[in-house]
């Protein structure tokens, strides 16, 4: 599935149209952004899936999102709220496992 340049470039010139419309009625300009993003989300091309990187392509861990580290906040010994992050079990936990391991 391919796509040109020129459906967004017309995607884009209607919601701008769109958006000057709704302002000039008096929308808010928050409004009119929010019509803007969503005529560009329902024309937005989207490659097929054999095209994405894998990391893309693999299924989001249930405990930390694909991103490799489980955050959890804490209090430290100053009684500061931070968050702390360790490394997941998943797929994506593993390079945060090897610096672990190359720093001891």
């Amino acid at each position: 599935m391919s796509y040109d340049d020129s459906q967004l470039v017309q995607a884009f010139r209607q919601g701008m149209a769109l958006r000057r419309e709704l302002v000039a009625n008096g929308a808010t300009r928050a409004e009119a952004d929010l019509a803007l993003a969503k005529v560009l989300r329902a024309n937005w091309p989207v490659p097929p899936i054999e095209d994405w990187p894998d990391k893309y392509r693999q299924p989001r861990c249930g405990q930390c999102d694909g991103y490799g580290l489980v955050l959890r906040e804490v209090t430290n010994r100053l009684r500061l709220r931070v968050t702390e992050g360790t490394p997941c079990a998943c797929w994506a936990g593993e390079r945060y496992r090897r610096k672990t391991t190359e720093s001891l």
